[in-house]
This record gives structure tokens, C-alpha cells and sequence, in this order.
């Protein structure tokens, strides 16, 4: 027994349309899932600093915007979370915007800026512990290579150990490049560098000592990040003050309030969200112009001779018809009215 390929014969019975269907099924797909990389890289880059910490309770303000509009909270705060038998250590960290000048061309951009304690930084990346003791000097700061060309590196397009050395100035502060990293920038600002916490507070004016833009606390093996986050949250209440308006989150909790925050609060974010939504009415309304030529066709094909009469008599719109049918009734009244006389 012969079996008849249906698909196939489907396929290949219109190639033109065939191919054109494929492009434009083809194009929606593309179009889709180009919106989704664009929405999806907002909320990648959003985090990029916290992939780079390896702690389970991050404590911050309750006026906190985004990574690098963090606010403050006081640096005692570490002292009493310290003390704490579930915690193992908390290390501060200090995050801002500041202006960079382009050592070339002189115009100013703006670069992310972090502080951190030379003998005592919590950031996860090895490049950085090497070079922490450089950053004993006040004035000396490693930048990041992924860095946005505009910042000015010496080659033109990439920051490198060519630059190490030369000097810049850093919202009035005069600052030198004293090594390089990599660890990927946001859509905050155009580069980021890292700097001593004496050196953050020189970039960054009337940044208070006493404050701090975050405290990272690593917990004792064993111990619940969640039962922990309480037990923290609950010891800063019973302080008072202004600690207790202290937020306390899990890392995982502070991850997805970042994302949910640069998806939903940001123009960036809302206009990708609403790209994806268009490219999805656009990707339907095409795979339905396909469906629909599909089966139209295929209709025509099937009742050959009731397409032939649709030709030759072509349907008439309500107004014609209704014109056509008075005109008969008139006729039929007229022949009605000669055959009684």
C-alpha cells in the first residue's frame, strides 16, 4: 500500500508561497526573540555587582533606588550584626555615580564608582585581590575594561596596561589609574572603577565617614539564610534608631528586587517590556495572514467550479442587491398592471 506524503505534497504544491510563509513565520520569531535578549540583558546588567559578592544577607537603606543610588546607612550598624552568633563576618561596601574627564578629549562622562576597604573587600574577583594593595594610596584606582570607550583609554577602544599610570580627574579630583579588572558594566554609567574608601569619599563629596552604602554578611556554615535575615532583622529593631529602619534582604530577595526594579521603573525597561509585548501582536497577526492565505487557498483548490462561478458572478454588495430587487418588483408590478388592461 502506497501512502500519499501530505505534508510534503503541501509543501512543495506553492513553492513561492511556501518560502514566503517560512520568511514571515521566520521574521515574527526573530523579532520576538531579539525583544526578550534586549529585556533580558536590562535585568543581566542590573546585577552585575551582586554576581561579584559572595554573601547571603545584604543590609541596606530604606531609601535605596538601585545599586548605584544606594543611600546610606550607619557604619556601626557592621558592630552590632557582628556580634551576632549566626554571622560569620560583614564586610561594608560604598557605591555611587561620579563624572569621569576623558584624559584625551577632556569631555566628562559618568562612571560607577566603588569603595572598598584595601585589607577587607568583598568583592569575589582575583584580578582585584592582587591588586588591593595599590589602593592604599589614596588617589590611585583600578578601571574596569569593559569600560565605554568614551572614557578615554589610550589605545581608543579598550582600557589596558597601557593606561596604567596616567592620571585623570574624577569630579574634581585629581585620580590615577593604577591597574584594570573586568567585571562588566551596567546601563547606570558608561565605565566603572574601584577605588579605597578614602579615595571614594574624595570622588564622591559630602559622603559622610560614619555611613555606609551597604554591609554585606556572610553567615557560619550551616546556618538559613531566610531564619537568619529575620533573626538580623528583628536585633536591629530592638536597637532603635535609626538602625531599625535598616533593611535586611537575602541576597536572592535583593537580586530580584534590582531586576523587577530596572524591568518595571526605568524607561529602559518599560520600553523593552513593551517592545516584546509588540513583537508578540506582531508575531500573531502574521502566523494569522499565513494561516488564513493557507486555507483560502486551499479552498479554492478544493471547489474549483464553485470559484469559477464566484468569478463569473461576482457577489454584490447590500446596496446593489437592494437595487436590483426593486427594479424586478417594479417590472413585475408594470407586467401585472398590462395584463389586466
Amino acid at each position: 500500500m502506497n501512502r500519499t506524503p501530505l505534508a510534503w505534497k503541501n509543501l512543495t504544491h506553492q513553492p513561492a508561497r511556501t518560502i514566503v510563509s517560512i520568511g514571515g513565520i521566520a521574521f515574527a520569531v526573530m523579532l520576538m526573540f531579539m525583544q526578550l535578549g534586549f529585556l533580558g540583558a536590562v535585568g543581566d546588567t542590573a546585577t552585575k555587582v551582586y554576581d561579584r559578592l559572595p554573601f547571603e544577607i545584604i543590609l541596606r537603606s530604606p531609601e535605596y533606588l538601585h545599586a548605584y543610588d544606594p543611600r546610606s546607612i550607619p557604619r556601626n550598624t557592621a558592630l552590632q550584626v557582628a556580634a551576632m552568633p549566626e554571622v560569620f563576618a560583614v564586610k561594608p561596601l560604598s557605591l555611587g555615580i561620579s563624572t569621569w574627564q576623558n584624559p584625551s578629549t577632556y569631555e566628562f562622562r559618568a562612571v560607577a564608582v566603588m569603595g572598598v576597604d584595601p585589607n577587607n573587600s568583598p568583592l569575589a574577583l582575583p584580578e582585584v585581590s592582587q591588586q588591593l594593595p595599590l589602593l592604599l594610596h589614596d588617589d590611585y584606582v583600578l578601571i574596569d575594561r569593559t569600560s565605554n570607550a568614551d572614557l578615554g583609554p589610550a589605545n581608543g577602544q579598550s582600557f589596558s596596561s597601557a593606561d596604567v599610570g596616567r592620571t585623570t580627574d574624577v569630579l574634581g579630583s585629581s585620580m590615577r589609574i593604577a591597574g584594570t579588572f573586568e567585571m562588566g558594566t551596567g546601563l547606570a554609567a558608561n565605565g566603572q572603577i574601584i577605588t579605597s574608601e578614602a579615595g571614594f569619599r574624595q570622588v564622591m563629596p559630602g559622603t559622610d565617614p560614619d555611613h555606609v552604602s551597604l554591609l554585606l554578611v556572610r553567615l557560619r556554615d550551616g546556618q538559613d539564610a531566610a531564619t537568619a535575615r529575620l533573626q538580623i532583622e528583628q536585633r536591629l529593631q530592638q536597637l532603635g534608631g535609626e538602625v531599625a529602619h535598616t533593611r535586611v534582604l537575602t541576597m536572592d530577595q535583593a537580586v530580584e528586587a534590582e531586576r523587577r526594579r530596572w524591568y518595571t521603573e526605568t524607561p529602559v525597561g518599560v520600553i523593552f517590556g513593551m517592545g516584546v509585548g509588540l513583537a508578540v501582536i506582531v508575531g500573531g497577526v502574521i502566523c494569522y495572514m499565513v494561516l488564513a492565505a493557507d486555507v483560502l487557498s486551499s479552498t479554492r483548490i478544493r471547489n474549483p467550479e464553485s470559484h469559477r462561478l464566484q468569478q463569473r458572478f461576482p457577489r454584490q454588495s447590500p446596496a446593489c442587491a437592494s437595487d436590483n430587487l426593486s427594479r424586478r418588483c417594479d417590472a413585475a408590478r408594470a407586467s401585472r398592471l398590462a395584463g389586466a388592461v
